[in-house]
Formats: structure tokens, sequence, C-alpha cells
């Protein structure tokens, strides 16, 4: 399994960051956050409406930030996909 923390959750954090600099110190969950009387019922609810922030984040960013942004989510779903597959390779039998 992938360790907690890798490089590209850096470089995510930092994609994230120029983009609350570029969008005028906001992104798009951060009034949902403020909305919340939990951090749990924020989570969940940005998991619902993970798409939708992503399309209003990216709209007028430009192309370089686009292009970074696919680059960490391809490099994030490829590790999802490597710990799907290392979890069911060190899953015990069940007795």
């Amino acid at each position: 399994m992938t360790p907690n923390v890798l490089p590209i959750d850096d470089l995510e954090s930092l994609f994230y960051l120029i983009c609350f600099f570029f969008k005028g110190f906001t992104l798009p969950w951060l009034d949902d956050y403020c909305a919340q009387r939990s951090v749990r019922e924020y989570f969940k609810l940005r998991k619902q409406k993970h798409a939708e922030y992503m399309q209003a984040l990216l709209a007028d960013l430009p192309q370089e930030l686009k292009l970074l942004y696919k680059y960490i989510d391809v490099v994030n779903s490829k590790l999802a996909c490597k710990d799907q597959k290392d979890s069911k390779i060190h899953k015990t039998p069940e007795a």
C-alpha cells in the first residue's frame, strides 16, 4: 500500500494554493465548508459535489493549471488502483 503522504500530495496542495490566489482568495467549496455544522457533513457534501466544484474551479484557469490538475488526477487514479490491488493481495483469508 502507498504511504499516507506522497510527493503528489504536495503538488496537489500547491495547485489548490495557486488556484486560491488566482480566484481572488476563495475556492468553490469554501462557502459550503463555512455553512456546515460539522467537518463530517462537509466532507460528505464535498464528495457528492466534487465534479461540480472542480468544474467551477477549472472554468477560467490558464491552460497550464488545467494540465497540472489533469496530471495530478491521473497520478491519484493510478495510486488508487495500486492500493486496491495491494489490498486484495494482502487481504487475509477468512476462516
